[in-house]
């Protein structure tokens, strides 16, 4: 497995692997409301190449298939130019063998390259996978957004995290 920045030639897979994260239900859009079509992601791929602060990458298994991917979205302004949000998902037959990991060290290395300082990112109360993936990985917890989301009818906790690179 390895890790590698998106092309616009993995715009189809990409939407599939868009879908099949979704479906775990603990991710930002609700299962299929996402409407991620091939055509669009090749435009915002083509667009995230030209952002200096943002980058997109995706983990590939040994069958060449997509299996996971980070996003890292950053901006341009001064005061706020230093940080980048974290977007990661890892296909739900890949988790437990590391992608997570390796996506994560590969985009805190680009970060660092890029002139990133702090990495934030959030994820749900109850994904105890998650949060001891980011735990791991040197994230601390920096508060509780209270009922920011609506699942099924039901209000949900954040947990914010962040990270400071060197």
């Amino acid at each position: 497995m390895f890790v590698r920045e998106v092309t616009r030639e993995d715009a189809a897979p990409l939407a599939r692997l868009l879908k099949d994260v979704d479906a775990s239900n603990v991710m930002l859009y609700h299962p299929g409301e996402r409407k991620a079509r091939p055509d669009g992601l090749e435009k915002h791929i083509q667009n995230i190449q030209h952002t200096p602060h943002s980058r997109w990458f995706v983990a590939v298994n040994n069958n060449q298939a997509l299996c996971g991917y980070v996003f890292m979205m950053g901006n341009d302004l001064r005061r706020t130019k230093h940080r980048a949000f974290v977007v990661i998902g890892v296909d739900e037959r890949a988790r437990g063998q590391g992608v997570g990991s390796l996506l994560m060290q590969h985009a805190e290395t680009w970060a660092e390259n890029a002139g990133v300082h702090r990495l934030e990112l959030t994820t749900l109360v109850h994904n105890h996978a998650a949060i001891s993936l980011y735990s791991s990985l040197g994230y601390e917890q920096e508060g509780i957004r209270y009922a920011s989301l609506c699942i099924d009818d039901v209000y949900h906790d954040e947990l914010y995290f962040y990270k400071l690179l060197t």
